[in-house]
């Protein structure tokens, strides 16, 4: 990606990135320094998009306004959108988007409720739909009809840190229009939490809320213990667990009605946290599986 050195600054030739703003700590330092790297003024050929599930943290949305607000930088809040009654096709697609701000920006999970209504399907961690739909493809549809960025296709610009080795080696191969900067620029947790101290403002939440509030990819213990402090926050998964089991004519794999290979979520947070827990939920976190969302 990076031209004249610049890890920070993207390569020409006509190319176009989507700078994708998870709400997290880690892409909004990216953030930042793109902007740092173009004089605090990201160029024609970047956009900023934030694609909102509706599962995101109030005050994560609170964060994406105020880096916008204080950095003077416009983001794009998009939405996924599902229209049963449209015919389908280029021109009435079923699969769209919709443009929101803070405001209007949804915060009762619709857009991935809507999404799984739409595919009769639960997203796991071997077919991330979620991930697929909500923000990459959306992401992308606001890039076609509302920038007119048909071809090329543009590049994606992620938020992931040199020290997460398991989220872009492998990606490096295989995701060809993908880019890493923070790997690039050799950036690790410890530079992101520099960064955010010398800040005028920060994120407001624990790391583990981020994104998707109790994302199936967070793992089993870490969840346990998400759904423990904050047991609210379940119902959501719990409710379109059991959405999908009422929509399944015959169940002959029960793993496709939850999101977890073995557990459901009423399960989860039915089963008490104990102590030797702790133990389990830190050996679980070097195996997580990793989210295109970045942090």
């Amino acid at each position: 990606m990076n031209s004249g050195g610049n890890p920070y600054r993207c390569a020409q030739g006509g190319l176009r990135y989507l700078l994708h703003v998870s709400g997290g700590r880690t892409s909004g330092m990216l953030l930042h320094k793109m902007l740092e790297a173009y004089d605090g003024r990201l160029p024609a050929n970047v956009r900023a998009v934030f694609a909102n599930t509706g599962k995101e943290h109030e005050k994560t949305l609170l964060f994406i306004r105020e880096m916008e607000r204080r950095w003077q930088v416009p983001i794009a809040w998009v939405e996924y959108v599902y229209r049963a009654d449209a015919r389908g096709g280029i021109r009435d697609p079923k699969n769209t988007f919709r443009v929101v701000d803070y405001d209007t920006a949804s915060r009762r999970g619709e857009p991935f409720a809507m999404l799984i209504r739409a595919h009769k399907l639960l997203p796991n961690a071997h077919k991330r739909i979620c991930t697929a739909d909500l923000k990459v493809e959306t992401a992308a549809r606001f890039a076609r009809t509302r920038l007119r960025w048909w071809r090329p296709r543009p590049h994606s610009i992620l938020g992931i840190r040199h020290d997460e080795p398991k989220r872009w080696a492998k990606a490096l191969w295989e995701e060809c229009r993908t880019v890493y900067p923070l790997v690039d620029a050799r950036v690790s947790v410890r530079d992101v939490e520099r960064f955010w101290s010398e800040q005028p403002f920060d994120l407001q939440i624990h790391r583990d809320l981020g994104n998707c509030d109790l994302c199936f990819l967070k793992g089993r213990w870490k969840l346990m213990r998400l759904i423990t402090q904050y047991p609210e926050r379940a119902e959501w998964w719990i409710e379109q667990e059991r959405f999908r089991r009422s929509v399944a004519r015959k169940v002959r794999k029960p793993e496709l009605t939850r999101f977890l290979m073995r557990y459901t979520y009423e399960d989860l947070k039915n089963t008490p946290m104990m102590p030797f827990d702790e133990l389990r939920e830190e050996r679980e976190a070097s195996e997580a599986v990793s989210c295109f969302c970045g942090d």
